[in-house]
This record gives C-alpha cells, sequence and structure tokens, in this order.
C-alpha cells in the first residue's frame, strides 16, 4: 500500500461467517457460533493484521468495522433510525446494536502502541448481521487527513434505501 494515511473498512457482516472452501458462496461459521479458521471474517481478519504489521512509521491509518442492523416501523416497513445525518450516514448504533465500530477516530500514526492496538480491535471482531457497505464507506470518508480506504469484504452488501424504501442493488451502492 502506497499511502500513509489510510482508513481499513472491515465487513463483519452474518456472510463473513461463511467458508470458501470447496468454492460456495454460503456456510456457516463453527458450533457454538464460532467462526471457522478458514471463514471469510478470519481471513480478512489475518489480512488486516498483516496490513498493519507492515505499515511504515510515517503511516496514520485507522479502521471501521461494519456489519448492519435495520429498525422496523408500522407495516414491518424499515424505518431510518433516529440520528441518521442529512447525507444518509446512519448512526453507528441502531437499536442498541453498535453495527458499526472505529477503532480510532482519527488517523493514529502506525508505531508500535498503536499497532499492537489495532491488532487487539481486530482479533475481537465478530461476524453477525447486515451489510451495510455503502454507510460504512460514508464514515470512512468523514476521516480528516485520510487520502486512501481498503475495503475487506465478501462483496454481498445488503444496504437499504430509506427514501425509495426498498433493498438497494450492487450498482446503488
Amino acid at each position: 500500500i502506497k499511502s500513509d494515511r489510510l482508513v481499513f473498512v472491515i465487513d463483519t457482516s452474518g456472510s463473513m461467517m461463511a467458508s470458501n472452501a470447496g468454492g460456495g458462496m454460503m456456510g456457516g461459521g463453527a458450533p457454538g457460533g464460532a467462526a471457522s479458521p478458514d471463514s471469510r471474517i478470519e481471513k480478512a481478519k489475518a489480512q488486516l493484521i498483516g496490513a498493519i504489521d507492515a505499515l511504515g512509521p510515517k503511516t496514520r491509518f485507522t479502521i471501521v468495522a461494519y456489519s448492519g442492523v435495520l429498525t422496523v416501523g408500522q407495516g414491518g416497513v424499515p424505518t431510518e433510525p433516529p440520528g441518521t445525518k442529512p447525507n444518509g450516514l446512519l448512526p453507528p448504533k441502531i437499536a442498541n446494536i453498535e453495527w458499526r465500530k472505529t477503532w480510532k477516530g482519527k488517523l493514529m500514526p502506525a508505531n508500535d502502541k498503536s499497532k499492537a492496538s489495532a491488532k487487539a480491535f481486530v482479533k475481537s471482531l465478530k461476524a453477525e448481521g447486515g451489510t451495510f457497505t455503502l454507510n460504512a464507506i460514508k464514515a470512512a470518508f468523514e476521516i480528516k487527513g485520510m487520502d486512501t480506504i481498503v475495503l475487506l469484504s465478501d462483496g454481498m452488501p445488503s444496504e437499504f434505501n430509506f427514501t425509495a424504501k426498498r433493498q438497494m442493488s450492487t450498482d446503488d451502492i
């Protein structure tokens, strides 16, 4: 990675529990709800930890982890949750579920202390929920000073357009 001002965005949605072993797109985690070692989430976490380890001393970075959750209004229609910004950026916590977690709200130096803290954050991530990729990227763009976003995802977004009241397609996102 050539940039020295990075935001890593990692998908922690439920589809990341699946394994790509055998080329399948569906699958689950290990017994008891834990992610299996060959799951997408464990592979993405390993890649991210490797990228953190490789950051140079002049690099500044942070991490945004995301999944997704909808609030449902009358008639079972998803509704925009309270706290949604005018640009459509959803609050990081919806219905007491923290669907978007940011390691640090600003770029941090890639020193040994920050790298260790970031890797502990990554290791703690669990896969569950929907996949609000667009909102996670919008949140990454709000981090001052960043010039590069690195997205780690299985590419299965499940974002909802509250204005049109419909599921967004990958083209929309």
